[in-house]
């Protein structure tokens, strides 16, 4: 998490990165609080699969991503936009960047 935050420059966010299981079936969250400009992630510690080489690094580059779209979404939402159609659309873009940036960047880690 903390290399894609200074990658992309989201200093204006206080990020809280806690590993730790909740109820939810996802492997990671990012809730954002507006008000206070704080970005808080958590990752599971306990997933139903083992994660193949890089899985828990592109779930936290998911989740910083979740954060730098995280205005766009908020006013999207208060418009005449559904929130379905939003949440489409943005993680549309974050796979992109997973599919380019985050990919180069493993690529370029584990040459083999």
């Amino acid at each position: 998490t903390e290399k894609w935050v200074k990658f992309f420059g989201l200093t204006d966010f206080e990020w809280i990165v806690e590993r730790k299981q909740t109820d939810e079936e996802t492997r990671a969250q990012c809730w954002i609080h507006f008000d206070g400009r704080v970005a808080n992630t958590v990752l599971q510690e306990k997933w139903d699969d083992v994660p193949y080489p890089g899985e828990i690094e592109r779930v936290a580059f998911h989740e910083v991503m979740e954060a730098m779209l995280s205005d766009l979404w908020m006013l999207t939402t208060r418009r005449y936009l559904s929130e379905d159609e939003v949440e489409v659309a943005r993680h549309r873009l974050i796979r992109i960047l997973e599919n380019s940036v985050w990919k180069q960047d493993w690529e370029g880690r584990n040459v083999q």
